[in-house]
């Protein structure tokens, strides 16, 4: 479950992986990363409660780990990381 405990967590991710990917956000140049997107949407989704049911939160879950695994307690690497040149 590639989960960011914090904006500052997530931040800190974003610098390792969006900062070195051909596929970095540029807002004023409307480009987007659909992997970033995801997670800034379905991040709490993720977990069961009173939002949404249990099995949605699970597929939820399943679909951003694969985007982002969890290395340890932290979210490793972008699936999709292409290092610029």
């Amino acid at each position: 479950m590639a989960y960011f405990s914090s904006s500052s967590e997530a931040h800190r991710w974003q610098h390792d992986n969006c900062s070195r990917c051909v596929h970095e956000p540029d807002p004023d140049a409307g480009k987007n990363c659909p992997i970033l997107m995801l997670h800034e949407t379905y991040n709490y989704d993720q977990f069961p409660g009173n939002r949404i049911p249990v099995a949605r939160a699970d597929a939820i879950k399943r679909i951003l780990e694969a985007l982002i695994p969890m290395d340890g307690m932290r979210p490793g690497k972008c699936s999709m990381l292409v290092e610029k040149d």
